[in-house]
């Protein structure tokens, strides 16, 4: 009797390391998107958090506050190895002013982010985008 492997045994071994392989450098590769997704969307929302706590130190009387559409006017925000836009609608409130804030940005995958006109706008473009929503007391 022979001692060791036929080569068709070592065939579908090397097959299975190979199958076994591909599904591991796949999962790499969908933890390594997700990280970065993950990143832009936390870079997203500080930059989200500090505009809205700077409108939120403004009279209410500021133009920044004035019921529009408003782009951020440093647009594009470095940050990273990215470029971000920051949009705020404000809106007249019966307890003050509702203001929205938006940051978008452009990912491999999506649609270039830009600075965009309106709401709608920014919807129908399809990047991706964080927002937030707070109420600013009237005087």
């Amino acid at each position: 009797m022979n001692k060791g492997f036929s080569f068709i045994e070592v065939m579908v071994a090397l097959c299975i390391i190979m199958v076994f392989s591909l599904a591991l450098f796949q999962m790499y590769a969908l933890c390594m998107r997700s990280s970065s997704q993950s990143e832009s969307q936390t870079r997203a929302a500080l930059l989200c958090n500090a505009q809205m706590l700077r409108l939120e130190s403004l009279d209410p009387a500021h133009p920044d506050l004035a019921p529009a559409w408003h782009q951020d006017p440093g647009n594009p925000l470095e940050q990273g190895t990215g470029e971000y836009f920051r949009f705020w609608d404000v809106r007249d409130g019966e307890h003050g002013k509702e203001v929205s804030l938006y940051v978008a940005w452009t990912d491999s995958h999506r649609s270039q982010a830009g600075n965009f006109s309106s709401y709608e706008d920014l919807l129908s473009n399809g990047c991706p985008a964080v927002a937030f929503t707070c109420m600013i007391p009237g005087e």
